[in-house]
Formats: C-alpha cells, sequence, structure tokens
C-alpha cells in the first residue's frame, strides 16, 4: 500500500482496523492475545481460524491479504493509466 500510495497512514490505518475487527469485533486472537468479540461464530481451533494464535495464522487470511492486494493493485493501475491520458 506504501508503495502504491506513497502514504504511510494508508498501511497504519489498514493494519488498526485489520486488528479491531479481528479481535472485538469478531473475537479472534489477536497475535495469540485473547480478545472477547461482539460476534464469535467462528470456530477457534482450525485451519481456517488459525487456532490459538489467532485469524493470522489461518487461510481465510491470507484469502483477505491477497484479494484487498489485487483489488488495490488494479485501482492504482487504473488510476495511474488515468493519470497517464490527462497529463498526455
Amino acid at each position: 500500500m506504501y508503495l502504491k500510495t506513497g502514504n504511510l497512514w494508508m498501511p497504519i490505518g489498514y493494519h488498526i482496523s485489520w486488528n479491531y475487527f479481528q479481535g472485538y469485533i469478531f473475537g479472534f486472537n489477536v497475535s495469540s492475545n485473547a480478545m472477547r468479540g461482539i460476534y464469535n461464530a467462528f470456530p477457534k481451533n482450525n485451519f481456517l481460524s488459525g487456532g490459538e494464535f489467532g485469524l493470522e495464522g489461518g487461510i481465510i487470511t491470507t484469502l483477505v491479504i491477497l484479494i484487498t492486494f489485487l483489488i488495490l493493485y488494479y485501482y492504482f493501475e487504473r488510476y495511474r493509466k488515468v493519470q497517464e491520458v490527462e497529463l498526455g
């Protein structure tokens, strides 16, 4: 995110938002720290949720990060192309 935007606030905001939703909303452990969430419907000890470590250790995180990366990549590529056309 930083390399594409040149702004450090975007990755910082993404990281804070990720940890907040992971722990306080969905109730997953955050880096092995137990959290109490509002919505605790996900199983805690399996391959998808990362087990005791937390969501960061599961396959769901890998998919979310990959999808987010692809969305941001295509968004900024399209933005770059529009800027090139406008600037000539």
